[in-house]
């Protein structure tokens, strides 16, 4: 079988982790790893040279404390991790494919998966029971066609938690991108590993090696690794949206016991004709199309003309002001930006012990990786359904950590638009969380009302400045008192033995 078949496992000599009062307890050994220690986060970027299947893992801890050092090792509690696996090339592939096409992907976890692996199998074009179910989960999420698909990706997990975020990096052929559409309509679809539930994910541009002829994409997956395929999809669809694949008789199902295609796949989904609708799924809310506006910079990329864009639904909008400059993620001057709306459904997990609620709100941006100096304004209207007592406060999702991380917020009660500075754009939301003021009933129990006192008087206005401003120096019994006052401009001694100076 063309392409690969690789694995990664985590019981690795020098790593150590204990269970102390019901949390992991991090060790690394120093003498077999020269990790980065930042307090909070501990990265062992020297995997590659060793047989495990990771190019570097990043250890975060909350705790406040962070990772100690000590003689030979490095501990702490741990509060997350980030697992990221080496280049995995892709051997066999087509010319058509990109004979030198190659993946990597990571995965952030709330822990350590003690004695875990993972096994990635890739394969040119794709089986004919996932391509049905890639053509199901293209047209329900209101796209009209799978056009191709370049190559399928299995991951399987061992000992791994199911909660956790992916975002996978895969490049294909320059030229199978531009004989199909074009690099807009290429993304990635994942089957859920109980086939139960599926999705579209969007793929954002990179770069492209012109010595290698392959494009590059990034993808991210909220709901973790399983399988996936690159494909090239018609129409405007609904990517995030996920896709609840109900069970379904099939007249003739496809066989699976077939070998993998060893070209790239035709891209056609089943013949409806063969599919058995007994329970339809509902019909699915049209996607938010997004708005996109022109961006005028000159050739720094400093903004040259303001822009106002806003959401579709008008419930959010960016202000991008003279002099600001805006520059995309390949440092080149922002040409143009598009806002649209994230469904509920799609958006990255809000921990389950976390004090803050999604406020319905959440957007992304066409362009994520662009960049903005001086920072630029995002506001949202006041939630219309948001309950009494709630502050408010705007977050951005790190893929990296895999945490929602907030950003300055205020709140202007005139106008009723909550606004947050961004320096570069992501995934965007509005939470609620509950209210904490000085006068709120847990404070004002524990004050005792002091006694009444009476306002104090207004002091006098000052005497008006119509004379120069006077120096003195008293001379009597007990002087050296030094002071000055305004006086006319007499010009001759003042009384009580006060010389002007």
């Amino acid at each position: 079988m063309s392409g690969a078949n690789e694995n990664a496992n985590t019981s690795i000599t020098g790593i150590t982790i204990s269970n102390l009062f019901g949390s992991q307890y991090l060790t690394i050994d120093t003498t077999k790893f020269t990790p980065v220690n930042t307090r909070s986060a501990l990265i062992c970027t020297d995997l590659s040279l060793l047989n495990y299947g990771w190019q570097n893992i990043t250890f975060l801890s909350n705790d406040g404390i962070g990772f100690s050092s000590a003689p030979g090792m490095i501990h702490g509690n741990l509060s997350g991790v980030i697992l990221k696996t080496k280049e995995i090339p892709l051997a066999g592939f087509s010319q058509e494919t990109g004979a030198l096409s190659s993946i990597n992907y990571s995965i952030s976890l709330p822990t350590y998966p003690v004695g875990g692996s993972v096994n990635t199998q890739v394969w040119e074009g794709a089986l004919p029971s996932d391509l049905y179910t890639f053509g199901r989960i293209a047209t329900m999420s209101n796209f009209l066609d799978v056009d191709d698909l370049a190559y399928t990706t299995k991951i399987s997990k061992t000992n791994f938690p199911s909660t956790g975020s992916a975002q996978l990096h895969m490049s294909v052929n320059s030229t199978w991108i531009e004989s199909r559409n074009c690099r807009t309509n290429t993304y990635v679809e994942r089957i859920s590993d109980d086939r139960s539930t599926g999705e579209v994910l969007r793929s954002r541009f990179l770069y492209n090696d012109s010595v290698k002829n392959l494009d590059y994409f990034e993808i991210d997956s909220p709901h973790g690794f399983s399988t996936f395929g690159l494909s090239q999809l018609s129409g405007s669809g609904n990517p995030f949206q996920l896709i609840t694949l109900t069970v379904a008789s099939h007249i003739n199902p496809p066989d699976d016991n077939s070998a993998p295609s060893t070209g790239a796949g035709t891209g056609k989904a089943a013949d409806p004709a063969t599919v058995q609708k007994v329970n339809p799924p509902p019909k699915l809310a049209p996607p938010d199309p997004g708005k996109t506006e022109k961006v005028y910079t000159n050739a720094n990329g400093v903004i040259s003309q303001a822009t106002l864009l806003q959401s579709t639904d008008r419930l959010a909008q960016i202000s991008l002001g003279l002099g600001v400059t805006a520059k995309d993620r390949a440092g080149a001057p922002l040409s143009t930006v598009t806002l649209s709306a994230i469904p509920v459904e799609s958006l990255p997990p809000v921990p389950p012990s976390a004090t803050y609620t999604f406020a319905g709100m959440a957007y992304n941006f066409e362009l994520e990786g662009a960049t903005f100096s001086p920072a630029v304004s995002l506001s949202f209207s006041y939630p219309p359904d948001a309950p009494l007592g709630q502050d408010f406060v705007v977050k951005t999702y790190d893929h990296q950590s895999g945490t929602w991380v907030d950003l300055p917020t205020r709140y202007d009660a005139s106008t009723g638009r909550i606004t947050a500075e961004i320096s570069h754009f992501c995934c965007i939301a509005l939470f609620t969380k509950p209210l904490v003021t000085a006068n709120s009933p847990e404070k004002s129990s524990t004050l005792s009302p002091g006694p009444m006192q009476a306002p104090p008087e207004t002091p006098p206005p000052p005497p008006p400045r119509n004379g120069r401003e006077y120096f003195y120096q008293h001379d009597g019994v007990g002087g050296g008192t030094r002071g000055k006052k305004y006086l006319p401009d007499c010009g001759s001694r003042c009384s009580g033995n006060r010389i002007c100076h």
